[in-house]
C-alpha cells in the first residue's frame, strides 16, 4: 500500500487529504470517505481508508472544510459545504489516472453515512454508497 497527501479544492476552498492506494495494476475502483461529525483524515476516517486499501480500493480520507488542515471557517458543521466536499472529491478520484473513473463509491461513517447517502443521490459519477452506523438526521424520512 502506498499513501499520497493530497489537496484539492472545493468552492474555493482547499481541502487536505491522504489517499491510500492498493499494490494493484491499472485502474482501480475508489472510495471518498467521510465521517463522524467533527472527524479528521487522521482518525475514523484514516483507518476505514487504509482498510479499503487493503482490500483492492484507492481510498480517500480527507478533512473537510473547516476541520482539521482544511481551509474554511473552522469548527463550523457546514451540511451543503460538506456535500460540496464530496462531489469535489469524487472529481478528484475521477481525474486521478490510477482510479477507474466509473467506479467510484462513497463510504459514510457515523453522520458521515447521511452525507454520503445525500451526495450519492444527486452525483451520477458515484456508482455505490456504503454507511457504516450510520447517524441520519430523519431515519423516518430515509
Amino acid at each position: 500500500m502506498r499513501t499520497e497527501r493530497v489537496t484539492f479544492e472545493a468552492d474555493g476552498v482547499r481541502l487536505v487529504g491522504e489517499l491510500h492506494f492498493p499494490d494493484a495494476d491499472g485502474p482501480v475502483a475508489a472510495l471518498a470517505l467521510t465521517g463522524p461529525f467533527t472527524g479528521v483524515k487522521e482518525q475514523v476516517v484514516g483507518t476505514y481508508a487504509r482498510r479499503m486499501a487493503g482490500a483492492g480500493y484507492a481510498a480517500l480520507a480527507f478533512d473537510h472544510r473547516g476541520f482539521g488542515e482544511s481551509g474554511g471557517r473552522r469548527q463550523h458543521e457546514d451540511p451543503e459545504g460538506k456535500l460540496a466536499d464530496l462531489r469535489a472529491a469524487v472529481g478528484y478520484l475521477a481525474g486521478r489516472p490510477e482510479v477507474d473513473a466509473a467506479r467510484i463509491g462513497l463510504l459514510g461513517v457515523c453522520l458521515g453515512g447521511g452525507y454520503a447517502v445525500r451526495a450519492a443521490a444527486f452525483d451520477p459519477r458515484v456508482t455505490a454508497v456504503a454507511g457504516v452506523a450510520g447517524g441520519y438526521n430523519s431515519p423516518a424520512a430515509f
